[in-house]
């Protein structure tokens, strides 16, 4: 190649971003549509807001994004999901603030202590992201509500330093005190306390990855420090079990795989930013997966077939000659060369997770004072929920028609019987025009007699969720979204006022 001499006094370039927006709305409300009901004509609502977005590369390594009252107008809905076992929903993360170089933030194969989901009506934000004499870095500051609607300020550090080509070490640090003056506050247990003048919620944890070849070692380890005031309902005393503890060991290999995994969370381990489902406090849970596959070769009517089994069992951490959880499921699928693929699944879990709901400390009148536990205690009872379910369908893909799939599932599932029909279909026409439609036809019916006792009372399910979304480029710059989603109960009754009957 030729050589390019006279280049002199080169300067970087400023990477600096500004971005300012502008929201406007407006809501009506039809007053008639709740009680009293002499109350007619329409109530509006009206909010404007502006706010701005930076982005600034510090060096070619750091870069720092900030913003103020930042616009989240775009970000496109979360698909509609039914809750059918009581457990919180993990929703994906869409606003470009905390997806954008969210990586470092992520912990792969395990439960994320920072969970931004919980972070709402964001003030000021600032981010620093990037790496540093080789360590990867990311800071985090945000002025925000968490879901009560109280304001804290959330203050993350996280690191990520390999200590050779196939170890590396990452360290954590999250934070989160409430701003706002708490006084003559009482907590779920029915404690009085004139004031709470720390109110700060602390994890600190370390993760540990080691992948040699084909096999990959994963440990996590968490901990947890809060005021004894905000623990969590599901421990009657303050405990000093705050940890959080997780061990995984993966094989794969071409054509199979096989992991192991083991999890043992304390009862005190409340993080109130991480994901961790509340079924999991106080347990030991051990998992194991195996999983194989079997290709064929061009010329065979067949492509692959594929199989994955998981077993599952937990026992509880105060009492270990009592299991929680025990469980196995199965996924085969079979995919024939002419783009159809065939799946079945079996599941047999036997879930006793929420016994413990039932020793809460009550009230003067018996009742179990926190509304979440009550709830566990009066659905699910003493908590021996067996699911039986099996899942059968199939999916078809060919050129520009993306996919189309439909699922049909049966079986006893949580206290329940349980039907569910699948349908979706993609297209994509020449990367200008995207269809997605979804719909599912989901009936719960035949409670068992526990849940009845326990409730006085069932109410069977038909609900129909629906989800069309309809995207079109007219160039690489210019796009239009519409997505369209939402419900259909069939047994739902409601009064003359709107109000659920």
């Amino acid at each position: 190649y030729g050589a390019i001499t006279g280049l002199k006094n080169v300067k970087k370039p400023l990477m600096l971003q500004v971005i300012g927006s502008g929201v406007a709305s407006l809501k009506q409300i039809n007053r008639s549509a709740f009680p009293p009901p002499e109350e007619t004509g329409w109530d509006d609502e009206d909010d404007y807001d502006g706010g701005v977005d930076l982005i600034w590369g510090i060096t070619p390594t750091l870069t720092l994004n900030a913003t103020i009252n930042p616009d989240f107008a775009q970000i496109e809905a979360d698909p509609d999901q039914l809750n059918l076992n009581g457990e919180e929903l993990f929703l994906q993360e869409r606003r470009p603030f905390f997806r954008e170089n969210s990586a470092i933030f992520r912990v792969p194969d395990g439960e994320n202590p920072l969970y931004t989901r919980r972070i709402f009506d964001i003030d000021q934000g600032l981010r620093l992201t990037g790496q540093t004499g080789g360590t990867d870095l990311a800071l985090l500051f945000v002025n925000g509500k968490d879901g009560s609607g109280e304001e804290d300020l959330f203050g993350v550090v996280r690191t990520q330093t390999p200590l050779s080509e196939d170890f590396a070490v990452c360290g954590w640090l999250i934070g989160k005190h409430n701003l706002d003056d708490i006084e003559n506050y009482t907590n779920s247990h029915g404690e009085f306390y004139e004031s709470i003048d720390d109110d700060t919620n602390i994890l600190a944890g370390l993760d540990a990855y080691y992948q040699p070849g084909n096999w990959q070692m994963r440990m996590h380890l968490y901990r947890s420090w809060y005021p004894d005031s905000k623990r969590a309902f599901y421990t009657d005393e303050p405990t000093s079990e705050k940890e959080n503890i997780h061990f995984k060991v993966k094989y794969s290999g071409d054509q199979w795989g096989t992991l192991g995994d083991y999890t043992d969370v304390g009862l005190g381990y409340y993080p109130e930013l991480g994901f961790t489902n509340t079924s999991r406090m106080g347990q030991r849970i051990y998992t194991h997966y195996i999983w194989g596959s079997k290709s064929f070769p061009e010329d065979h009517y067949l492509d692959e077939i594929e199989n994955t089994s998981h077993v599952m069992i937990g026992f509880n951490r105060d009492d270990s000659s009592h299991y929680s959880v025990l469980g196995f499921n199965t996924y085969n699928e079979v995919d024939f060369d002419n783009n159809l693929s065939i799946y079945c699944t079996g599941e047999i879990y036997d879930d006793r997770t929420f016994y413990k709901f039932n020793k809460f400390s009550t009230g003067d009148n018996g009742e179990i004072i926190n509304p979440t536990a009550r709830y566990y205690a009066n659905t699910l009872g003493e908590g021996n929920n067996d699911v039986r379910t099996i899942d059968v369908g199939f999916s078809w893909t060919d050129g520009g028609f993306q996919g189309l799939g439909v699922g049909y599932l049966t079986g006893d599932y949580y206290f329940s019987k349980l039907d569910r029909w699948n349908f979706w279909a993609n297209w994509n026409w020449h990367s200008e025009l995207t269809v997605e439609l979804d719909l599912d036809h989901l009936r719960r019916y035949e409670p068992t007699d526990a849940y009845v006792e326990a409730n006085g009372e069932w109410t069977d399910w038909d609900v129909w969720i629906y989800r069309a979304k309809v995207l079109y480029y007219f160039n690489r710059d210019l796009y239009a979204r519409t997505i369209i989603s939402g419900y259909m109960d069939e047994d739902r009754r409601f009064n003359q006022h709107g109000v659920s009957a």
